[in-house]
């Protein structure tokens, strides 16, 4: 798979996410990945690769969903 697979999964997710949950995706440099329900907001180390932010934010994805 090419990167710009992995880039055009993880906007299509991050509107799935955005459209069926109300979710905010932040991505920042050096950020710690997580879930944050008071917030309903999922945070993402932009300097991870793409596939590596695909797989992680589909990761905290799952957290979100099952609070959701």
């Amino acid at each position: 798979m090419t990167s710009n697979f992995y880039r055009l999964q993880y906007y299509d997710l991050v509107d799935y996410l955005k459209e069926e949950f109300e979710i905010k995706v932040v991505q920042k440099p050096n950020e710690v990945d997580a879930w944050y329900p008071a917030l309903n907001m999922i945070r993402i180390n932009s300097n991870l690769k793409y596939r590596e932010r695909f797989f992680t934010l589909a990761h905290e994805s799952g957290h979100a969903i099952i609070d959701n």
